[in-house]
């Protein structure tokens, strides 16, 4: 499922270089919530789109599913009048020429992030755009903002992430060059 009634905007863009940018909101609903990267709003393959669902978290990159996160904690919690804090964060590495992306949520009365999910791709498309969506039902959103990306003390790596440095990097079988389930035993 892809997202519906995307509303882009000049007031949502950020600055993925120089250490990375996060977005962090407070959200509700019955269905999927969708944030939605972009070089481009109108061209579907520069999207890095992140979808928070009851079943878990999935990532896709110009529309293809590239890493899941199906944990208890990583899901949304279906309900239009239960609030949870997420945030994702989105850095571009221009020495390396990757993109990484991070999921996570904001525990309440906690100031520090609990990353269930990340990704690096070796791609820099210059996703400066940010939108948010929804599947079948309405999303409420409030506490929208951008902020500069937490340093690994301020950081939880959850389970199929762990420490690397300042970050949380997917984790996967010893002996699987990626995988596209995060604490999978399988590259698929």
């Amino acid at each position: 499922q892809m997202p519906c009634n995307l509303e882009w905007s000049n007031a949502h863009r950020i600055d993925p270089t120089n250490g990375g940018m996060c977005i962090h909101f407070t959200a509700a609903s019955k269905g999927d919530i969708f944030v939605v990267f972009a070089t481009s709003p109108d061209d579907h393959d520069t999207w890095l789109t992140v979808e928070i669902s009851t079943s878990g978290v999935a990532f896709y990159m110009a529309m293809r599913l590239v890493t899941t996160q199906f944990a208890k904690g990583a899901k949304g919690l279906g309900s239009d009048t239960l609030y949870q804090s997420y945030f994702i964060c989105l850095t571009e590495n221009l020495t390396d020429t990757s993109t990484t992306v991070l999921f996570g949520k904001t525990p309440d009365n906690e100031d520090r992030g609990h990353v269930w999910l990340s990704h690096t791709e070796l791609d820099i498309l210059s996703r400066k755009y940010y939108a948010f969506g929804s599947g079948e039902h309405p999303v409420k959103l409030m506490g929208v903002k951008s902020m500069a990306k937490p340093t690994g003390l301020n950081l939880v790596c959850r389970e199929g992430t762990i420490k690397d440095g300042d970050d949380c990097v997917k984790l996967c079988h010893s002996e699987c060059d990626g995988c596209r389930t995060t604490g999978s035993n399988s590259s698929r």
